[in-house]
């Protein structure tokens, strides 16, 4: 099989790695100011999109800056699949007259990345924290798949562990697992009672001026539009670190078996 694969991270070069291990022909396009003339697309029996499959200004796919998305759809061959992963609505309207598969509907696949992303967090907030884990006060805000998957490995070494959730189900479960529940609506209130934050909720549930004053380590998990107000962020917010796309960078490989798998239905 011919395979396209397009990205700009190491999880798709590992990605390309791993197709041409398995005897298909991959052709891997990962620098970010090539144009749609540099790519070949004739032969091609599938199109590996970069995952989260993004747009950036005038409809160029990301990372790359002079190829847009309509006009590489438009020399990918008819009967070629697709795979993208977005939650955009103007991508996935372009997906709908393609053979395409969004990974992002894929639930063996969210529920992979969401325990990659939460292992990765618990690394760098190990890494950042100036004191353990082991018994600190922490707070996670949102309980999906992610959230949970936090909840799980840091109940695991024994943090006392409160999970902010608009859930009433999702608090029984909570504190039935042995963790502590609030509304989001107790946050302002409670921060300060907490050594870090971790937020999933991609949502602003966090007014960044309290933020801003927090004497804890805020870790922004979520997807844009974040879980608080980030267009006034600077430099001096040192206590907000933002942790976008951690499985492609912190477990390149991993995240690319990932992918390969739920290509061809080996998550299960």
């Amino acid at each position: 099989m011919n395979v396209l694969v397009l990205g700009g991270d190491e999880r798709s070069r590992f990605l390309h790695i791993q197709f041409n291990k398995a005897g298909h022909r991959t052709h891997y396009y990962s620098d970010a100011e090539l144009g749609l003339g540099d790519i070949k697309t004739g032969q091609i029996d599938m199109a590996v999109l970069p995952i989260p499959t993004k747009l950036g200004q005038g409809g160029s796919l990301l990372p790359f800056k002079h190829i847009d998305l309509t006009e590489i759809l438009r020399v990918i061959p008819e009967d070629a699949r697709i795979i993208y992963g977005s939650w955009n609505e103007i991508v996935k309207t372009q997906m709908e007259q393609r053979l395409a598969t969004n990974l992002l509907d894929d639930e063996p696949f969210t529920m992979a990345n969401a325990y990659l992303t939460a292992e990765a967090a618990l690394g760098i907030l190990l890494a950042n924290g100036t004191s353990m884990v082991k018994g600190s006060r922490c707070l996670i805000a949102g309980f999906g798949r992610i959230g949970a998957a936090l909840f799980k490995l840091l109940m695991d070494i024994e943090a006392k562990v409160t999970v902010a959730t608009g859930h009433k189900g999702s608090a029984k479960i909570i504190r039935a697992l042995g963790g502590e529940a609030i509304g989001y609506d107790a946050i302002p209130e409670s921060l300060e009672s907490f050594d870090f934050v971790l937020n999933t909720a991609p949502s602003p549930i966090f007014a960044l001026d309290d933020l801003r004053c927090y004497g804890g380590l805020y870790y922004e998990l979520a997807s844009p539009p974040y879980g608080f107000e980030a267009e006034t962020l600077d430099d001096k917010d040192c206590n907000i670190i933002m942790c976008p796309a951690l499985p492609g960078k912190c477990y390149p490989k991993d995240a690319a078996d990932v992918i390969y798998r739920s290509i061809f239905g080996c998550n299960q």
